[in-house]
């Protein structure tokens, strides 16, 4: 964990990072604290909420809605989410969309 921040603290040229989220459990503290982390440290991040597929669609859907109500509570503006499956390709092309956004907003 120490290393990672390390080498994310020290990517001035960093794009963003992917936070990825297993959305077929509820939120986990240690994924909440480093949303915080990255976001004090003002490291740009996108939620990507996997495994989509894994668990039955409305307690998947709960577990995202949990994860985004815990963040609101001390974000005054969430990252941005997206959701992806890599067994199904679930939003894959919604992912890919967004990567190629974020380098096309960060090169203007």
């Amino acid at each position: 964990d120490r290393r990672t921040k390390t080498y994310l603290a020290s990517r001035p040229q960093m794009i963003m990072a992917m936070l990825l989220v297993d959305a077929s459990i509820s939120p986990q503290k240690a994924d909440l604290e480093f949303a915080d982390w990255m976001g004090q440290s003002g490291i740009p991040f996108t939620i990507s909420f996997t495994k989509i597929d894994k668990a039955k669609e409305p307690e998947t859907q709960k577990n995202m809605q949990d994860f985004r109500a815990q963040m609101a509570e001390r974000w005054e503006e969430l990252p941005p989410m997206v959701q992806a499956s890599a067994t199904k390709n679930l939003g894959r092309q919604e992912l890919l969309t967004h990567i190629k956004n974020s380098i096309a907003l960060a090169q203007q």
